[in-house]
């Protein structure tokens, strides 16, 4: 099966199949890390529509590059799909954006390619501030998958580097006032560990 079997377009097909053999010959890599930025710009700037468009188009672009990584291999893919200061835009945009990504979870965790792949999907990011129907989404998308060994999916929502590092501290901090371990314990590898 091709690696870019959902594109239509036919006068596709020889550049496909070229690019797809340049992939593979080039080596996959393990890890792939996307930032889903300039949704709405695309929308404005090319499509000529409104921003919720390009956040569309985006949820259909992240769906097919998963698919594609899936498909290449890849061990580790980490899509930052809503960060924190995304809350600041209007409460519409952001409402439509949670709907869309509930949605996208429930839908990928169902698709007929997390079924036969088996990524384990993970969201990362502070649930607390998400509405209750996303954080629904996520744990279904979670518990479906929480045994599957594939890849590792991750999906950053509500997340923050800073807040990540903030949180970590805290929890090692929490450990150490509750006797869990020792302050002379804390190191570089602890601190990872606690991080998302």
């Amino acid at each position: 099966m091709s690696l870019f079997r959902k594109m239509a377009n036919p006068a596709y097909k020889p550049y496909e199949a070229e690019l797809e053999k340049e992939v593979r010959a080039g080596g996959i890599p393990e890890h792939v890390a996307i930032i889903m930025d300039g949704n709405r710009r695309y929308a404005r700037e090319v499509m000529g529509e409104e921003a919720s468009q390009g956040h569309v188009k985006g949820k259909d672009k992240f769906e097919e590059v998963t698919r594609w990584c899936l498909d290449l291999g890849v061990k580790y893919l980490t899509v930052y799909a809503f960060s924190v200061e995304n809350f600041s835009r209007s409460q519409e945009e952001v409402d439509m954006l949670m709907d869309l990504i509930s949605s996208a979870l429930i839908e990928l965790a169902d698709s007929e390619e997390v079924q036969r792949y088996r990524p384990r999907i993970r969201v990362i990011g502070d649930r607390a501030i998400i509405p209750e129907n996303l954080y629904k989404a996520v744990e279904y998308a979670e518990n479906k998958t929480k045994d599957y060994d594939g890849c590792c999916l991750s999906i950053a929502i509500a997340y923050g580097g800073r807040q990540e590092i903030v949180g970590a501290v805290r929890e090692i901090s929490r450990k150490v006032k509750e006797g869990e371990i020792d302050i002379d314990d804390i190191n570089e590898e602890m601190l990872s560990d606690h991080l998302s």
